[in-house]
């Protein structure tokens, strides 16, 4: 048990980079994403009425050109998803020791500070995705050191509770720069999590059934 690595060494890990290998996964494979592949990867004099009229259905209000026009900047597009690197291939916001408060005014009650939140979404550019999953999840998640988890049953009523707080009627949630630049689009899946350097298995494997995602970070010292 590596007992020299304390919570704030921990909050400190984690950059938006290290964040972004930590979640990547929840999304899906690494790729460049679309139904408009063909666009790019087909002779204009190919296309078909049908996949034409489709295409033009999906391009809303944005004015091309011509056919010609749309291939070219579809083709940038594609490849700009293709050439991001891992550190860029999600949006991702985050805050540290967000409260939850619950009610207002005289009513208004503290429960207690989740550690961490974070907000992330696939990068797309025109109808090109980073990721398979176009969605923008939410990740609560309590920081824990290896010793914490001594105590497991502890760490397990705290989560479930903050669950329970973070889902009821009145709560204040956080708003991200991700959620106000996608005019309040809120999360589709927000996921409770535990991270430490290190977690037993078989403490991983409880939390786990009970739909606690569990996480762990490398910290070399």
């Amino acid at each position: 048990m590596n007992e020299k690595v304390n919570h704030n060494d921990i909050v400190l890990e984690l950059t938006k980079d290290k964040l972004i290998s930590i979640l990547k996964n929840k999304f899906g494979k690494r790729e460049c994403w679309s139904q408009f592949h063909w666009v790019v990867k087909d002779d204009i004099n190919t296309w078909e009425l049908e996949k034409i009229s489709h295409l033009l259905k999906n391009l809303g209000e944005e004015k091309f050109n011509n056919l010609l026009d749309i291939k070219t900047k579809f083709t940038e597009a594609s490849n700009f998803i293709r050439n991001l690197k891992e550190e860029e291939s999600l949006e991702i916001d985050k805050t540290i020791e967000f409260p939850i408060i619950k009610g207002e005014g005289q009513y208004k009650v503290t429960k207690g500070f989740i550690d961490l939140i974070v907000h992330c979404k696939p990068i797309k550019k025109r109808n090109f995705l980073s990721y398979e999953k176009d969605e923008l999840m939410e990740f609560i998640i309590e920081i824990k050191k290896e010793k914490d988890f001594e105590d497991f049953g502890n760490v397990l009523r705290q989560i479930k509770e903050y669950k329970e707080y973070y889902n009821s009627y009145g709560m204040v949630r956080w708003v991200s720069k991700i959620i106000e630049e996608n005019n309040y689009y809120k999360p589709t899946t927000t996921f409770f999590c535990v991270l430490s350097t290190n977690i037993p298995e078989k403490v991983k494997k409880l939390f786990e059934e009970e739909k606690i995602l569990c996480l762990e970070i490398k910290i070399d010292e």
